[in-house]
């Protein structure tokens, strides 16, 4: 979180923390919306436990501090570590999923790909969101 602060003081978007998948977060939102003005809202740790293949795609839906409305323009995050820098702080690859809100909860769509590197690893989930009218 310190990481994004730094990043966000320093006049940055907060998409930009997330260097190298700006192109697959602006795929996720509507055409001509700018992820540049996405707000960085939730941030939490996440794990799959006994995740099988035959499960395929899936949908999780989240409840978080944050109200969401429908339609809201939302983002999700996932981060999975894949192993430890020389000062001893994670490396963590990001993906970016689809997420719309419905009936005030975060829908995620998880790809079978994310799931199984999710399997009980100690990952996280960081929401990025349209400004709350």
């Amino acid at each position: 979180l310190a990481n994004v602060a730094a990043v966000v003081a320093g006049g940055a978007s907060p998409v930009s923390y997330f260097a190298g998948k700006e192109e697959d977060v602006a795929a996720l939102v509507p055409e001509g919306f700018d992820p540049n003005t996405l707000e960085f809202n939730e941030f939490s740790p996440l794990t799959a436990v006994n995740y099988d293949e035959s499960y395929a795609d899936v949908v999780v839906s989240f409840k978080f501090a944050t109200e969401y409305a429908d339609g809201q323009v939302v983002v999700a995050m996932v981060g999975i570590p894949t192993g430890t820098n020389p000062d001893g702080t994670a490396i963590v690859e990001w993906y970016a999923l689809k997420a719309e809100v419905v009936g005030g909860l975060v829908a995620v769509s998880f790809t079978q790909e994310v799931l199984a590197l999710l399997d009980g690893a100690e990952g996280m989930i960081a929401i990025l969101s349209e400004s709350a009218a």
